[in-house]
């Protein structure tokens, strides 16, 4: 009897030998080929696009594992940090009740292939075999370039080291090469969208890609996306009212119609934050002080490297200016990060993502972004990215 039953699953009835799934958990299950054993293999939280671990299994066997509680559809990436990976992730829809199975070969995400019944991830693999063809050769480039950007983080470290000029070239050179990919992949998903049914993966691709097309202006690497305004708008059009009246609709249009942002001699632009117990708040609280407006996420590493010497800054020049770090991450990881690491200061967060507020207004596109405010109102500079000294290099120039 045990021999029937074991050729029974061996002849095709593996989905009722397969391990059950309590109905408040959800089960994730890979098989690798080509991968070492002992690679690690990381699930991160996408929530609201703030990568964070929740998850990690080394490879055994070519196999890993990922179980957990679970009270609503929830979207997860598979990542590594390994060598060989490229910078991005597999993205993964995981419900209560649902076992998903993962299975690929190589490192390269775009290759692999995940089996679900949930309608967001047959919707996912959709846009995947859109352009996968492509995905495959631009992954290929994404891994070189991590690989290089980690050889030269690991240069940098060196006690008195210089800047490793030979590793950016090749990063640059590659960039060139994989440019071009990226924008072809949006091509080809864009045009998948238009006979696509409306679901969470088909705006996720809107908010994307409107974001990029946003800002292009700004990024060279970002031109090409530019033709892709109008076939953005012509897709945005089909989304229903009640849609577009949502934050997800109204960010997205915001992103396609941007309102004039605040320029350098312009009068500041004021509306509500928040502070961690609820409080609402507005600049014109600091009206009289140079305001240091500090736009952030504790999943960007320049963000958290500026901790320190904004901190400095605002103990060393209390009497005259005003530090307002503006944080973009969800309300609850945003106040479980600021009592973990016992932030102080200013900390606020404006609790919307429906592409208005001061991120808006401040033409935020990369973090971190920080806008010097004079004492009277008026915008005296605004900056993106953050090296060591920096911060106070600007302050000093202006308040010496």
């Amino acid at each position: 009897m045990k021999k029937i039953l074991g050729g029974l699953c061996a002849a095709g009835l593996l989905a009722a030998c397969a391990p059950s799934v309590p109905d408040n958990e959800y089960l994730i299950e890979g098989r690798l080929e080509g991968v070492p054993d002992s690679t690690v293999i990381a699930l991160y939280d996408m929530n609201a696009n703030l990568l964070q671990v929740v998850r990690q299994d080394t490879l055994m066997g070519g196999k890993f594992t990922f179980r957990d509680t679970i009270s609503t559809l929830k979207r997860f990436g598979i990542m590594s940090d390994e060598p060989g990976f490229p910078n991005t992730w597999l993205t993964v829809w995981a419900a209560p009740g649902r076992r998903i199975e993962v299975s690929g070969s190589g490192k390269l995400f775009a290759l692999w292939n995940v089996k679900s019944d949930l309608f967001e991830q047959q919707e996912e693999t959709r846009f995947v075999d859109c352009a996968r063809e492509v995905l495959e050769k631009q992954q290929a480039y994404s891994a070189a370039e991590k690989d290089l950007l980690m050889q030269m983080h690991r240069e940098m470290q060196k006690e008195n080291s210089a800047f490793p000029e030979e590793i950016w070239t090749q990063v640059d050179s590659i960039r060139r090469l994989s440019d071009p990919l990226q924008f072809e992949i949006a091509r080809r998903q864009v045009e998948c969208m238009k006979t696509a049914p409306l679901s969470k993966v088909w705006m996720d691709n809107l908010k994307t890609y409107a974001g990029i097309l946003s800002a292009a202006p700004k990024y060279d690497e970002f031109k090409d996306f530019v033709a892709l305004a109008e076939p953005l708008k012509e897709l945005y059009g089909t989304l229903p009212d009640s849609v577009k009246q949502m934050p997800a609709g109204k960010r997205v249009y915001h992103l396609l119609y941007p309102s004039p942002t605040v320029k350098v001699g312009e009068k500041m632009y004021d509306s509500p934050a928040f502070d961690a117990d609820g409080n609402r708040h507005f600049l014109a609280e600091f009206s009289g002080k140079y305001i240091l407006l500090d736009f952030w996420s504790q999943g960007c590493g320049p963000c958290l490297r500026s901790i320190p010497e904004l901190e400095e800054i605002t103990a060393d020049y209390a009497d005259r200016l005003a530090v307002v770090s503006i944080s973009s991450d969800p309300e609850e990881a945003w106040k479980k990060f600021l009592t973990e690491k016992g932030m102080k200061g200013n900390q606020w967060n404006e609790l919307r993502h429906d592409g208005e507020g001061l991120a808006a207004a401040y033409g935020v596109q990369g973090i971190p972004h920080y806008v010097l405010i004079s004492p009277d109102g008026i915008v005296l500079d605004t900056w993106t990215g953050y090296g060591k000294g920096s911060l106070r290099r600007k302050i000093e120039e202006v308040l010496r």
